[in-house]
Protein backbone atom coordinates (compact mmCIF):
# COMPACT_ATOMS: atom_id res chain seq x y z
CA UNK A 1 0.00 0.00 0.00
CA UNK A 2 1.38 3.79 -0.95
CA UNK A 3 2.46 5.40 1.76
CA UNK A 4 1.06 9.24 0.79
CA UNK A 5 -2.37 8.00 1.11
CA UNK A 6 -2.92 10.50 4.32
CA UNK A 7 -0.91 13.14 2.62
CA UNK A 8 -3.12 13.42 -0.51
CA UNK A 9 -6.07 12.91 2.10
CA UNK A 10 -4.89 16.30 3.37
CA UNK A 11 -4.29 17.66 0.26
CA UNK A 12 -7.87 16.07 -1.38
CA UNK A 13 -9.44 17.34 1.80
CA UNK A 14 -8.05 20.58 1.89
CA UNK A 15 -8.83 21.56 -1.89
CA UNK A 16 -12.48 20.83 -2.11
CA UNK A 17 -12.64 17.21 -2.90
CA UNK A 18 -11.61 15.01 -5.35
CA UNK A 19 -13.13 16.64 -8.36
CA UNK A 20 -11.80 20.03 -7.82
CA UNK A 21 -8.33 18.45 -7.56
CA UNK A 22 -9.35 16.67 -10.84
CA UNK A 23 -10.40 19.64 -12.53
CA UNK A 24 -7.10 21.77 -11.12
CA UNK A 25 -4.62 19.00 -11.78
CA UNK A 26 -6.22 16.87 -15.00
CA UNK A 27 -6.10 13.96 -13.08
CA UNK A 28 -9.15 11.92 -13.48
CA UNK A 29 -11.53 10.98 -10.34
CA UNK A 30 -10.87 7.49 -10.61
CA UNK A 31 -7.41 7.77 -10.52
CA UNK A 32 -7.02 9.78 -7.28
CA UNK A 33 -9.59 8.03 -5.70
CA UNK A 34 -7.42 4.65 -6.48
CA UNK A 35 -4.32 6.69 -5.05
CA UNK A 36 -6.80 7.30 -1.34
CA UNK A 37 -7.02 3.58 -1.80
CA UNK A 38 -3.55 2.78 -1.08
CA UNK A 39 -2.15 2.28 -4.98
CA UNK A 40 0.76 4.15 -5.64
CA UNK A 41 0.74 6.95 -8.55
CA UNK A 42 3.16 7.94 -11.29
CA UNK A 43 5.35 10.68 -10.03
CA UNK A 44 4.68 12.86 -12.60
CA UNK A 45 0.79 12.32 -11.57
CA UNK A 46 2.08 14.00 -7.91
CA UNK A 47 3.83 16.62 -9.87
CA UNK A 48 0.52 17.95 -11.64
CA UNK A 49 -1.42 17.56 -7.96
CA UNK A 50 1.57 19.76 -6.30
CA UNK A 51 1.83 22.27 -9.08
CA UNK A 52 -1.91 22.45 -8.88
CA UNK A 53 -2.49 22.77 -5.43
CA UNK A 54 0.47 24.86 -3.82
CA UNK A 55 1.41 21.58 -1.81
CA UNK A 56 5.26 20.68 -2.28
CA UNK A 57 5.88 17.99 -4.23
CA UNK A 58 8.75 16.96 -1.96
CA UNK A 59 6.19 16.47 0.89
CA UNK A 60 3.28 14.87 -1.00
CA UNK A 61 5.82 11.98 -2.21
CA UNK A 62 7.97 11.15 0.48
CA UNK A 63 6.34 13.14 3.60
CA UNK A 64 10.02 14.90 3.83
CA UNK A 65 10.29 19.40 3.96
CA UNK A 66 7.84 21.34 4.12
CA UNK A 67 3.93 20.73 3.67
CA UNK A 68 3.42 23.48 0.97
CA UNK A 69 5.59 25.90 -1.28
CA UNK A 70 5.62 29.00 0.96
CA UNK A 71 6.58 27.04 4.07
CA UNK A 72 10.37 27.14 5.17
CA UNK A 73 11.86 24.31 6.74
CA UNK A 74 12.65 24.86 10.47
CA UNK A 75 16.81 25.88 10.58
CA UNK A 76 19.27 23.35 11.60
CA UNK A 77 21.17 23.89 14.64
CA UNK A 78 24.01 24.58 12.23
CA UNK A 79 22.19 27.54 10.86
CA UNK A 80 21.07 29.15 13.84
CA UNK A 81 23.49 32.18 15.31
CA UNK A 82 24.26 32.02 19.09
CA UNK A 83 24.54 35.41 20.92
CA UNK A 84 26.32 34.40 24.31
CA UNK A 85 23.76 35.46 28.06
CA UNK A 86 26.25 36.68 30.68
CA UNK A 87 25.86 36.24 34.66
CA UNK A 88 25.12 40.09 35.00
CA UNK A 89 25.08 39.95 38.73
CA UNK A 90 28.53 38.95 38.47
CA UNK A 91 30.10 42.30 37.28
CA UNK A 92 33.05 43.79 39.36
CA UNK A 93 34.09 47.06 38.40
CA UNK A 94 34.27 49.16 35.92
CA UNK A 95 35.42 47.69 32.18
CA UNK A 96 35.92 44.33 34.09
CA UNK A 97 32.12 42.81 32.83
CA UNK A 98 33.12 40.67 30.02
CA UNK A 99 36.48 39.79 31.23
CA UNK A 100 34.92 38.56 34.96
CA UNK A 101 31.38 37.98 34.53
CA UNK A 102 30.65 34.23 33.62
CA UNK A 103 28.76 32.79 29.93
CA UNK A 104 25.62 31.26 31.73
CA UNK A 105 24.51 29.77 27.76
CA UNK A 106 23.79 30.69 24.61
CA UNK A 107 20.90 31.66 23.36
CA UNK A 108 20.14 30.91 19.45
CA UNK A 109 18.91 33.47 16.93
CA UNK A 110 17.98 33.42 13.50
CA UNK A 111 19.82 34.61 10.48
CA UNK A 112 17.06 36.02 9.44
CA UNK A 113 16.47 37.62 12.93
CA UNK A 114 19.64 39.30 13.57
CA UNK A 115 19.62 40.25 9.37
CA UNK A 116 15.74 41.72 9.66
CA UNK A 117 15.50 42.91 12.92
CA UNK A 118 19.40 44.56 13.73
CA UNK A 119 20.31 44.82 10.43
CA UNK A 120 23.62 42.90 11.20
CA UNK A 121 25.27 39.73 9.02
CA UNK A 122 27.21 38.93 11.70
CA UNK A 123 26.90 38.71 15.75
CA UNK A 124 30.55 39.83 16.44
CA UNK A 125 29.99 41.84 19.70
CA UNK A 126 26.52 40.87 20.68
CA UNK A 127 26.35 39.69 24.21
CA UNK A 128 23.00 39.24 26.01
CA UNK A 129 22.47 39.70 29.89
CA UNK A 130 19.02 39.72 32.32
CA UNK A 131 17.67 42.78 33.23
CA UNK A 132 17.52 43.69 37.10
CA UNK A 133 15.04 45.87 38.29
CA UNK A 134 12.34 47.89 37.03
CA UNK A 135 13.92 51.16 36.78
CA UNK A 136 13.62 51.13 33.21
CA UNK A 137 9.83 50.06 32.93
CA UNK A 138 8.30 50.05 31.00
CA UNK A 139 10.75 49.85 28.31
CA UNK A 140 12.68 47.19 29.71
CA UNK A 141 10.67 44.88 32.17
CA UNK A 142 12.60 43.11 35.34
CA UNK A 143 14.32 39.95 34.19
CA UNK A 144 14.11 40.86 30.41
CA UNK A 145 16.61 39.55 28.17
CA UNK A 146 18.83 42.67 26.72
CA UNK A 147 21.23 42.41 23.74
CA UNK A 148 24.20 44.59 24.13
CA UNK A 149 26.24 45.73 20.82
CA UNK A 150 29.85 46.22 22.52
CA UNK A 151 31.37 47.47 19.70
CA UNK A 152 32.85 50.96 19.88
CA UNK A 153 30.50 53.97 19.00
CA UNK A 154 29.85 56.92 19.45
CA UNK A 155 27.18 57.69 22.66
CA UNK A 156 23.75 59.23 21.18
CA UNK A 157 20.54 59.36 23.13
CA UNK A 158 19.63 55.96 23.52
CA UNK A 159 19.76 53.06 25.84
CA UNK A 160 23.10 51.50 27.54
CA UNK A 161 24.40 48.69 29.50
CA UNK A 162 27.54 50.76 31.38
CA UNK A 163 29.27 50.36 34.52
CA UNK A 164 29.51 52.92 37.16
CA UNK A 165 31.81 52.72 40.72
CA UNK A 166 31.88 48.80 40.33
CA UNK A 167 28.00 48.52 40.07
CA UNK A 168 26.54 47.74 36.71
CA UNK A 169 23.78 49.93 35.18
CA UNK A 170 21.32 49.58 32.42
CA UNK A 171 19.91 53.55 31.45
CA UNK A 172 18.95 56.65 28.63
CA UNK A 173 22.62 58.10 28.44
CA UNK A 174 22.58 62.10 27.38
CA UNK A 175 24.98 64.48 26.40
CA UNK A 176 25.33 67.35 28.50
CA UNK A 177 28.07 70.05 28.61
CA UNK A 178 31.25 68.65 29.76
CA UNK A 179 28.96 65.23 31.43
CA UNK A 180 26.45 62.50 30.89
CA UNK A 181 23.04 62.40 32.36
CA UNK A 182 21.87 58.69 33.05
CA UNK A 183 18.12 58.82 32.73
CA UNK A 184 15.66 55.86 33.64
CA UNK A 185 12.69 55.36 32.04
CA UNK A 186 10.57 54.65 35.23
CA UNK A 187 9.96 58.15 36.62
CA UNK A 188 10.05 56.85 40.07
CA UNK A 189 13.76 56.70 39.49
CA UNK A 190 15.76 60.50 39.76
CA UNK A 191 18.24 60.74 36.64
CA UNK A 192 22.51 61.23 37.79
CA UNK A 193 25.04 63.22 36.59
CA UNK A 194 28.28 61.54 35.61
CA UNK A 195 30.92 64.28 35.38
CA UNK A 196 33.64 64.72 33.87
CA UNK A 197 35.91 63.73 36.56
CA UNK A 198 34.14 60.95 37.25
CA UNK A 199 34.84 59.49 33.79
CA UNK A 200 37.56 57.10 35.48
CA UNK A 201 34.94 55.08 36.98
CA UNK A 202 32.52 54.97 34.01
CA UNK A 203 32.89 52.39 31.40
CA UNK A 204 30.27 51.91 28.58
CA UNK A 205 29.91 48.15 27.53
CA UNK A 206 27.77 48.52 24.82
CA UNK A 207 24.02 50.25 23.39
CA UNK A 208 21.13 47.67 24.11
CA UNK A 209 19.58 46.63 20.17
CA UNK A 210 17.25 44.87 21.40
CA UNK A 211 14.94 43.57 24.36
CA UNK A 212 12.83 39.99 25.00
CA UNK A 213 10.62 41.01 27.56
CA UNK A 214 8.86 38.02 29.64
CA UNK A 215 4.95 38.09 29.73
Amino acid sequence: MWDGVERLRIVVDECGGTSMISSKSGQSVSSINNWLRGTEPKFTALADIAKATGYSLDWLATGEGPMRLDEKPEPSESEFMCVPRYDAAASCGAGAFLDQAPILDEIPFTPVFISKKLGRSTIDGLVLIDARGDSMEPTIADGALIMIDTKPAAVTSAVYAFTYDGALFVKRLNHLPDALEARSDNKEYPPFIIEKHQMDNFKILGRVVWVGHMI
